[in-house]
């Protein structure tokens, strides 16, 4: 797993997998931001659900990059929900 960055801990844990999976996705969408953003997709009693999506890189975001890939997410959810794992 790719968790860790000289030392420092990573905000997204990603197997080789799922970076080549989506390195996949991405490839056949060349056209598309090739930024993987993280979001809260909905709330429910077991906790957040989050989603995946193509998009540019916006201000608050944190970025990340995983085996070639920029993994983003904003700010608040790293206070909110610390490291998130992304498994396909």
């Amino acid at each position: 797993m790719y968790a860790n960055n000289g030392g420092r801990i990573m905000i997204f844990i990603v197997d080789k997998d799922t970076t080549d999976r989506i390195r996949g996705v991405l490839e056949k969408q060349p056209d598309k931001p090739q930024n993987l953003r993280v979001y809260v997709a909905g709330m429910g009693w077991g906790g957040p659900s989050f989603g995946l999506g193509l998009d540019q890189v916006k201000e608050d975001d944190i970025v990340e990059n995983i085996d070639g890939i920029p993994f983003i997410m904003e700010k608040y959810l790293e206070e909110t929900f610390g490291q998130i794992e992304v498994k396909w």
